[in-house]
């Protein structure tokens, strides 16, 4: 009997042990797997980490590229206009050489113009002061010389083939005729010869001022035309 309670025990011992090996090695699977799930856990959390950041990262780089982007755009349209209004000022200005030439031009007007008033002042204080006689005598003079200085002076357009200087003497020989008509009034009608000459000066005047602003115009507009075309040639060569 004791020996039968003695096995007894021991089976029972063992089925004891057994089960609490069991029961060990269940919680050490129970361990293994929460270890496992909590580094699944982790290595998710992480992953969505790294996709979160990435994404936050490829969202700056876009923002920045697109900002970058628009700095770019405003800074070539700022050339553009700037390249714009530099054409328009070239478009505008004329060159230093074709400046004086226009210079020229109008201070040569300018001086005919006052040479011609001068010369009706003189025919004005003559009439004046001069006794009649001698003051026909005079325009006679005036008259042979301000011929002979239109002959000269179409003669040298003629060989220059100057249209500036044919209109020099197209004046010329207006005064010449004004001069022989002023000798014809001297004498025949000589009290209302100073009117008449004041009145041919003021024209005279008016009639230069006149040609000086139409031939500034007029040159400008042909020299700003031809820098212009200069400058398209330029650019279609390069």
């Amino acid at each position: 009997m004791k020996k039968k309670q003695e096995s007894k025990r021991e089976e029972e011992k063992k089925i004891v042990e057994k089960e609490q090996k069991e029961k060990k090695s269940e919680e050490r699977n129970k361990q293994t797997n929460t270890i496992e799930e909590a580094k699944k856990q982790a290595t998710e959390i992480e992953e969505n980490a790294k996709t979160d950041t990435i994404e936050e990262t490829e969202g700056i780089i876009i923002q920045e590229a697109e900002e970058t982007s628009l700095i770019d755009q405003k800074a070539l349209e700022k050339k553009q206009l700037e390249a714009i209004e530099e054409e328009r000022k070239k478009q505008k200005t004329i060159s230093k050489v074709r400046k004086e030439r226009i210079d020229k031009n109008i201070l040569e007007n300018l001086c005919f113009g006052i040479a011609f008033l001068f010369y009706f002042i003189f025919l004005n204080l003559g009439a004046m002061h001069i006794r009649p006689e001698i003051y026909l005598v005079d325009l006679k003079v005036f008259s042979l010389v301000s011929i002979a200085i239109t002959i000269g002076t179409y003669e040298r357009a003629y060989h220059k083939d100057s249209g500036r200087i044919a209109i020099h003497g197209i004046e010329l020989m207006v005064l010449s005729i004004i001069t022989l008509i002023a000798l014809y009034i001297q004498q025949t009608y000589p009290a209302i010869l100073t009117d008449i000459l004041n009145a041919v000066a003021v024209l005279y005047a008016v009639y230069f001022v006149m040609k000086s602003i139409i031939v500034h115009l007029e040159m400008k507009k042909v020299a700003l035309k031809r820098a212009s075309d200069i400058r398209k040639i330029t650019h279609i060569e390069e």
